[in-house]
């Protein structure tokens, strides 16, 4: 999915793997997260998730990887 990329939250899962719906857990998805969303996937999906409280997943398996897609 993505190129790699050092300066990333967890640089070695480049993988998108799902959504995180971080309001049913209780937790707020972190500003490292955020950056990673926007930096691997789009500004798009950065604003989602933000607005959302939704953590992108990802993984260092590329077996793993499901297509990205923004959640509706």
């Amino acid at each position: 999915m993505a190129i790699y990329r050092k300066n990333v939250e967890e640089a070695n899962k480049i993988y998108f793997v799902r959504w995180l719906d971080n309001n049913k857990t209780g937790k707020r998805v972190s500003a490292e997260n955020l950056e990673k969303t926007r930096k691997l996937l789009s500004y798009e999906a950065y604003l989602m998730c933000k607005t959302r409280n939704i953590s992108s997943c990802w993984s260092a398996n590329p077996s793993d990887e499901n297509i990205f897609k923004l959640p509706v």
